[in-house]
């Protein structure tokens, strides 16, 4: 017998993990929708600090609220689960720390109604926890946009190569019938870009989406949370799965038919973007890694884009001189952007 998934208009999932100081703030804004009819499913994923505590408090308040536990496993494992686990005919994510505005499922349902469609996307505001500082971090569009297959090419296509707009799979409800038909989910395991991967494979099987231009979403940046514990062996796996995770761009766009050399030197150029960025965390952390253990990720990162023959100009230099650069480039310009973000800030109050 087909198990039925109809208790519920939308299942918002919410991954814990050591999430004490932003959980409440976030579970009070989703039970404070104006519409009644969701499911709120809370994981806890092997949370050390009083995260579970706290949830079990809220369950308490409101009878729509789910909390289950498991050992740590990740986002993506715990994603998953809830899909797996969720009732409503739509499911949304919403990240621990982060909160959404009362009236979000309800104008996003509005939305599904007078379209039809099986993907209703919000904007983002971003929002620096130790200033209260907000900035617009999405595309925001004038009107409601529904937009069909036909016109991802001019409406999505280079939205994925160049951005990270629509990266975030916390900005949007989305049919369960539709992933679980067509096997959307999380992959295990991968920790770097794998937001990306999952919004790659909706839009190539989604046949159409409505943008809204309303700020619904709201993400807390927390600035302590720069990168300040590294090894190497976290460095080479993030740089390993951005190569793997930004690859899977070549077989979103052959999905559509697009094979030509300008598309394949866009995401070649992306990939090695990408890896780029994966080098910076070892020169902006407070504890700067040792040279050998720096030149050695490197050299790893270098290898990784040959064997995929990706040719990027930054890492064709002599490995020292790339180091020296690095240092020079990413940790000076890294504390002068701290500095110049309080100026503007406290000018601004």
């Amino acid at each position: 017998m087909k198990e039925k998934h109809n208790m519920a208009k939308v299942s918002i999932i919410v991954p814990v993990y050591n999430a004490q100081k932003y959980i409440k703030r976030c579970v009070e804004s989703i039970i404070s929708q104006k519409e009644n009819d969701i499911e709120v499913i809370l994981i806890d994923d092997g949370s050390s600090d009083n995260s579970l505590k706290i949830l079990e408090e809220l369950k308490k308040r409101d009878k729509r609220i789910n909390v289950y536990t498991q050992e740590n496993k990740g986002r993506g494992y715990t994603r998953n689960r809830g899909v797996l686990t969720a009732k409503g005919d739509y499911i949304m994510f919403v990240d621990a720390d982060d909160w959404i505005e009362e009236n979000t499922i309800s104008t996003m349902l509005e939305y599904v109604e007078k379209y039809g469609t099986n993907y209703v996307r919000c904007a983002c505001m971003k929002e620096i926890f130790q200033t209260g500082r907000k900035i617009n971090t999405d595309i925001i569009y004038e009107y409601p946009k529904f937009v069909e297959k036909e016109d991802y090419k001019e409406k999505i296509f280079n939205t994925f190569l160049d951005t990270y707009f629509l990266n975030s799979p916390c900005l949007f409800i989305v049919k369960r019938e539709f992933l679980i038909r067509n096997d959307i989910f999380f992959d295990i395991g991968s920790f770097y870009a794998e937001d990306l991967v999952f919004n790659l494979k909706i839009f190539m099987k989604l046949d159409n989406a409505v943008f809204l231009p309303y700020t619904f979403y709201h993400y807390m940046n927390n600035e302590e949370n720069v990168i300040t514990k590294l090894s190497v062996s976290k460095v080479l796996s993030k740089i390993k799965e951005a190569i793997t995770n930004y690859s899977y761009l070549y077989k979103f766009f052959y999905s559509f038919g697009i094979k030509n050399e300008n598309i394949e030197k866009k995401i070649e150029n992306r990939i090695g973007k990408e890896v780029i960025e994966c080098i910076k965390s070892i020169y902006i952390s407070t504890n700067l890694l040792k040279k050998n253990e720096r030149l050695n990720i490197i050299d790893y990162a270098k290898k990784s884009l040959k064997d995929k023959k990706i040719y990027i100009e930054d890492m064709a230099t002599m490995t020292s001189v790339l180091d020296k650069k690095l240092i020079l480039k990413y940790t000076l310009t890294y504390k002068v952007k701290k500095i110049l973000k309080k100026i503007i800030y406290f000018r601004g109050r």
